[in-house]
């Protein structure tokens, strides 16, 4: 029994502990030690996928939750785990209160692909990865039809297994629907109404507080535009940023045995990809100002064609004789340096969120954002907001404010106050004369 690894809510065992109900079969997958309310929560998420049959196929298989056995592989797990959350209601020698989320060992990441496996592919295997990426587009495609937006796509956030040739999107914590965007952005609300890497750069202006537009239904066609695009935009960037990165550095340099025709049959397809995706990802380049302008005008966002996009891909890949369906055969070497890399990649993905000082985890994106200042509290959006009433300060913070009033210099005011002095001397009322006493 090994823990791979310690995140905010649990730990990540292998081999998976086994389950009270026999139907269930741990197989390769991994266990996910956390408490049942926890397991019931991070199951949610789920809940709206699941409704959504035909996406199956383009995804992982989903998390699957069970009450562990009680035996000595659980107890040991549990020792090594040392999660407070956990411990608190671990009741030795009962299970209860305590669940197992059976997660599936879905490969690497596109950021560790690219970064793992330089030199290590064959040609045969490049294309089957290549070709996997229509997929994307087909997950996308049925995610709009169904009205709803994965708001976080990104390279750490696709999976690909070279051993199965499956591509997947995972980490849809922030799946949310086309009708509940809207509404959080009516009310100033919508947390993702921001500034980000790998966010539509409009974004920052969805949120009512922050529209530039004068009339509601101009503001209306704004956000219906927006949320459609998103996950395109979102997907059409990390693509195209990584076709240079392949571009870039030489395609000897990335696969092994290439030969002059095959290498430059796959950059022309690069160069004529990245060139595809362009117009899916309008507003990158604008400057501050003309995206402002751009807004406020309503000039188109931009391409929202997704089926266009998968049939003109793989349109690209025929032409370049790259596309493969064929089930890979990679070699011992590049199944393990998967093996060891998406086991790295799962703990990485559940560590807990560190920041650097004055930093904190937001409640809900989970990213580094500074911390609310004195006499101020996260509400249930997580913004900042003052808190009601007076604001005590803590011990250090009084010894801090304390020390600052000792060693402040007086103020220019205070230096302009006049100055008096006791003197052995009377006034006269007779003669108003000062004299001595």
């Amino acid at each position: 029994m090994v823990v791979l690894g310690k995140g905010t809510f649990g730990c990540v065992v292998s081999p998976a502990l086994k389950c009270t109900d026999s139907s269930i079969k741990p197989g390769k997958r991994v266990s996910k030690i956390m408490r049942e309310k926890d397991a019931l929560d991070e199951m949610k998420e789920y809940e709206a996928l699941d409704k959504i049959p035909e996406l199956k196929k383009y995804l992982l298989r989903f998390p699957e939750q069970c009450n562990p056995v009680n035996d000595e592989k659980f107890h040991k797990a549990i020792k090594q785990c040392k999660h407070d959350r956990v411990n608190r209601v671990y009741k030795n020698p009962t299970t209860k209160n305590i669940s197992s989320l059976l997660l599936e060992n879905g490969g690497v990441s596109l950021k560790d692909f690219q970064k793992n496996f330089r030199g290590k592919l064959t040609v045969n295997d490049f294309e089957i990865f290549l070709t996997s990426i229509k997929d994307l587009f087909e997950a996308l495609i049925i995610l709009r039809k169904h009205e709803y937006v994965h708001q976080d796509i990104k390279t750490n956030n696709i999976v690909y297994s070279p051993k199965t040739g499956k591509i997947a999107l995972i980490d849809f914590g922030k799946l949310t629907t086309f009708k509940q965007i809207k509404e959080n952005c009516g009310r100033s609300t919508h947390a993702e109404g921001t500034s980000w890497f790998n966010y539509p750069p409009e974004a920052k202006y969805m949120n009512r507080d922050k529209k530039l537009m004068r009339y509601e239904d101009v503001y209306q066609d704004f956000l219906k535009k927006t949320i459609a695009t998103w996950d395109s935009y979102s997907l059409a960037l990390c693509l195209k940023e990584m076709f240079e990165k392949y571009s870039i550095s030489s395609i000897k340099n990335v696969l092994k045995d290439v030969d002059k025709d095959k290498e430059i049959r796959i950059t022309n397809f690069l160069f004529k990809t990245r060139a595809l995706l362009t117009p899916f990802i309008g507003y990158k380049e604008l400057t501050p100002t003309e995206l402002r302008k751009n807004v406020s005008s309503s000039v188109g966002l931009r391409d929202s064609n997704i089926e266009s996009l998968k049939f003109t891909y793989i349109e690209l890949l025929k032409d370049y004789k790259l596309y493969r369906v064929t089930a890979p055969k990679p070699s011992k070497k590049v199944i393990q340096i998967e093996e060891d890399s998406s086991v790295q990649y799962m703990v990485n993905n559940i560590a807990e969120k560190k920041c650097k000082e004055g930093k904190e985890p937001h409640p809900i994106s989970n990213r580094c954002v500074n911390k609310c200042k004195p006499g101020e509290t996260r509400d249930s959006t997580g913004k900042c907001q003052k808190n009601k009433g007076k604001t005590i300060k803590n011990a250090k913070e009084k010894a801090k404010t304390s020390k600052k009033n000792k060693t402040s210099k007086k103020s220019p005011i205070a230096s302009q106050q006049p100055k008096f002095y006791k003197v052995a001397a009377y006034l006269d009322t007779d003669t108003y004369e000062c004299k001595k006493k």
